[in-house]
């Protein structure tokens, strides 16, 4: 099965799948462009084949300036989509030393705001 890439709107709640794209370079083009009706909210890049395989935090400079959800980076941040499942698992633990273990590495671009509107596309809402 072949994939598809799809803007995800992250400003909703959950997410919002909007357009369809063969590569991620079309998607980040489109984004690029302006999404009518998306153009104050945080969009990343889903990559689908059957279900979500993984997840493009775009550039920092195609984020709105006002809106930036994560640190600066120049390229697409890719995170598997497993990960990002963990990572909403571990984000519901009391245990101290395992959520700074996973706020060291991932939350960099993957906040709990952001998982947590993620859950559709994740299958962590069950």
């Amino acid at each position: 099965m072949s994939s598809a890439y799809f803007l995800l709107c992250l400003s909703h709640d959950p997410a919002v799948i909007t357009g369809k794209y063969q590569t991620p370079e079309q998607a980040l083009d489109e984004l690029e462009s302006g999404i009518e009706g998306h153009s104050d909210c945080d969009l990343v890049i889903g990559r689908i084949s059957g279900s979500l395989i993984e997840v493009g935090c775009p550039p920092t400079h195609l984020q709105h300036p006002d809106r930036r959800p994560c640190l600066a980076h120049s390229c697409t941040v890719w995170a598997d989509a497993d990960l990002l499942r963990l990572l909403t698992v571990v984000g519901g633990t009391y245990d101290g030393a395992v959520r700074e273990a996973a706020d060291a590495h991932a939350f960099r671009h993957w906040s709990a705001q952001r998982l947590h509107r993620l859950r559709v596309e994740l299958g962590t809402d069950r």
